[in-house]
């Protein structure tokens, strides 16, 4: 990890803050409508997902290139985020949808609880890149997770 190390000033400028898109509560169904951001959906609220920055880049894909090798000859899959992770039944209805996140990068064992539109279960292993301002939603993001 030492190649993709920072110091917080070096990326500092190009952090934000994760930002809620209103006070209203949505579904899944009003997930898949929107196409102007990317969303993260935590128990109804909608959390606009910031753009990463070349250091979050970086650090994701030393990791990647780590679990690759781990994982050769396991029944695992391993994914990135953009792939959503649904914490309700894989036959439930779009409205019946609350949780839609994206962690950074996951391995699912279970194959049957992955579908065209993402995972739905918890993944066998997650990993969520940190930056400052992310944190919080992050923590939210855990909470979430560990409560399933």
């Amino acid at each position: 990890l030492q190649d993709v190390q920072y110091e917080v000033s070096q990326i500092g400028a190009t952090l934000s803050f994760p930002t809620k898109k209103d006070d209203r509560k949505y579904s899944y169904a009003d997930y898949l409508t929107w196409t102007d951001e990317r969303y993260e959906l935590i128990d109804g609220v909608a959390y606009c997902m910031t753009g990463a920055s070349d250091a979050h880049n970086d650090v994701s894909n030393y990791l990647i290139a780590q679990m690759v090798s781990q994982l050769e000859g396991h029944k695992c899959k391993l994914q990135s985020s953009p792939f959503d992770v649904f914490f309700s039944p894989i036959d439930a209805k779009p409205t019946d949808k609350p949780t839609v996140v994206q962690p950074d990068i996951m391995a699912i064992c279970d194959r049957t609880i992955i579908d065209r539109r993402g995972c739905h279960g918890a993944p066998d292993f997650i990993i969520e890149v940190q930056s400052v301002p992310g944190l919080k939603i992050d923590f939210d993001k855990v909470f979430t997770w560990t409560n399933v």
